[in-house]
């Protein structure tokens, strides 16, 4: 039988600070009603041990595949944007550590551009390659005409190739591939950056026009991998 909601009945009450409720119920009682269910864990063992219950397994142990739907809904629409964003911060953090690094290391920016590259392009160009592989085997079986799956012109392979598309306006050949886009840009960007610091440049200038370029790519006054709001445009 289903809990019909018994481990998330108590969640509402969590947003209450202890001092204004001193006995509300611990955070992890959700994994404790799951525990007892399940009888992986006796009344005694539950304040010894804690085992861990996923979301998805959650919401199956209280609504069965009916609640693995609507937590799959839920958690695509209210949180898959934000996880992309997130991706995006993380990553910003990281390539800046790396180039702080590089710099006080003389490393110079071709260098640091080719590392990036090497962890783009080549599983791309291979992920590229299975697709239209797969899309001309497809279109023997669904009436469509192979030239569809191919670029159009050299240029629009070209694009597609080095991921230039948004700043062509080209139609991308792989729909998933818009994050590269940003990615790439940024790359260059950094590369930038670390050239202007190896020539001599202020790092504070270099964080000012960082600053700026983020303020331009925010109001969309740039297309490509500056502009912010409306990188699903061209998809």
């Amino acid at each position: 039988p289903y809990l019909e909601g018994q481990s998330y009945n108590f969640i509402p009450s969590l947003l209450v600070p202890r001092i204004l409720s001193p006995g509300k119920k611990w955070s992890h009682t959700g994994n404790m009603i799951l525990s007892l269910h399940y009888g992986l864990l006796s009344e005694e063992g539950i304040w010894a041990t804690s085992v861990a219950f996923d979301p998805v397994m959650e919401a199956y142990a209280n609504y069965g595949f009916v609640g693995v739907l609507a937590l799959a809904v839920i958690m695509g629409f209210f949180l898959g944007w934000f996880g992309v964003h997130l991706f995006f911060v993380i990553s910003g953090f990281c390539i800046t550590a790396n180039l702080i690094e590089m710099a006080g290391k003389g490393v110079a920016p071709w260098k640091f551009l080719q590392q990036r590259l090497l962890r783009i392009f080549p599983v791309y160009w291979a992920a590229v390659l299975v697709q239209v592989v797969l899309q001309l085997v497809s279109s023997l079986f669904n009436q469509s005409h192979w030239s569809r799956v191919l670029p159009p012109d050299l240029l629009s392979a070209f694009a597609s190739i080095l991921l230039l598309e948004p700043y062509l306006g080209i139609p991308s050949l792989m729909l998933v591939s818009w994050s590269l886009v940003y990615e790439w840009g940024f790359y260059v960007l950094m590369a930038l950056a670390l050239f202007a610091m190896r020539a001599g440049v202020p790092g504070i200038l270099v964080f000012l026009g960082g600053l700026i370029l983020s303020g331009l790519g925010i109001a969309g006054v740039f297309f490509g991998p500056l502009m912010v709001r409306a990188y699903r445009d061209w998809e």
